[in-house]
């Protein structure tokens, strides 16, 4: 019933239009990615006709197998745009670095600007690092991004939203970045916002190590799990479906913490995600649907690892004389900070 009063009247019609604002803002959705879907059609089973006595088949065309249809969605590279972007690398670029990060995840960038992903490191090592996310309906984190971005000119958000699911969207974004944008680049270090990297010890295991033995190309290393099995479980996050991923084992992949590749790798990935049916999680995605697409075997680095959650970081890192760990999972900025002084000691 519509108030009589005047004063209830407008006050009552003021509190509707602020709900409905906050509701248009809080529902406010990016555009998805993903535009193609494609029909592909799976022809039946061969089927061998029976007769009986009398020559007559025993079978009629109702009991025939018929074809099946499945919907396939693949990414759309032209649907592809920025909400916020950056300049293009510099030419001299040796290593192109990006990180999937959370728009929330401010903390964490602050961390990276002032230890491994300073202004002073990346200049004496010839990078350049970006920080990759999604899109939010929250119009004062959205006011809070653009400020960092213009303040510090290392973000770049796609225009997806920025959810666990969308992880793979987050993937391509960073691939199609480095493609597009920094072609001269030798090597390219994807990570997570999570990470404390030796970019020191990084680079020089690139030139002195990757260049020599593996060459320049052809490139992606890292952590890599074999026979990993498909989560079935319904209240894991990590859950996959048999409909969206029959198989109950992934092939050999690398942990989405941190790899390296060859930038040609960089560009093949991204090509080949235009024609490789789009799955959700990211690191599969990536590492092992595109690389065994594009012919890219991963090599092993996991000797240069620190990733368990529970692991006694310090007590690894103090027993660590052939200074090997150079990628570190990190639970909190105390940490974080810890492990990278603990960098600069031995450098």
């Amino acid at each position: 019933m519509i108030p009589r009063h005047p004063l209830i009247f407008k006050v009552t019609t003021i509190c509707a239009t602020i709900l409905l604002i906050g509701l248009l803002c809080y529902s406010r959705e990016s555009t998805v990615i993903i535009r193609k879907e494609i029909v592909v059609t799976i022809p039946p089973y061969d089927f061998d006709d029976s007769y009986n006595d009398d020559g007559k088949p025993t079978t009629t065309t109702t009991d025939l197998p018929t074809s099946t249809t499945k919907r396939q969605m693949f990414i759309d590279g032209d649907a592809l745009e920025y909400s916020i972007d950056q300049e293009k690398c510099a030419d001299d670029r040796y290593l192109m670095i990006y990180i999937h990060s959370a728009p929330e995840h401010s903390e964490r960038r602050r961390v990276i600007r002032n230890t491994w992903g300073s202004t002073q490191v990346l200049t004496k090592h010839k990078a350049k690092l970006i920080f990759i996310m999604g899109e939010v309906s929250d119009l004062n984190l959205q006011a809070t991004l653009e400020t960092e971005s213009d303040l510090y000119k290392d973000i770049v958000q796609g225009n997806f939203t920025d959810t666990y699911r969308n992880l793979t969207y987050k993937a391509i974004t960073g691939l199609r970045w480095v493609t597009e944008n920094c072609p001269k680049a030798m090597y390219v270090l994807k990570t997570d916002d999570d990470i404390v990297v030796d970019i020191h010890r990084v680079v020089r295991l690139m030139r002195s190590y990757i260049e020599n033995k593996w060459g320049k190309t052809n490139i992606l290393g890292g952590y890599i799990w074999t026979h990993m099995n498909v989560d079935r479980n319904k209240s894991s996050k990590w859950y996959t479906s048999p409909d969206e991923f029959p198989e109950k084992y992934f092939l050999k992949y690398c942990s989405g913490s941190a790899y390296m590749m060859s930038y040609d790798v960089v560009k093949k990935f991204y090509l080949k995600s235009l024609e490789i049916p789009f799955f959700w999680v990211d690191d599969y995605y990536v590492t092992g649907m595109l690389a065994h697409g594009t012919n890219v075997t991963p090599t092993s680095l996991n000797d240069r690892y620190i990733l368990e959650n529970k692991a006694n970081i310090p007590g690894l890192l103090k027993n660590d004389t052939k200074t090997r760990f150079v990628f570190v999972h990190s639970p909190n900025t105390s940490m974080s900070n810890l492990v990278w002084k603990n960098y600069l000691d031995r450098w």
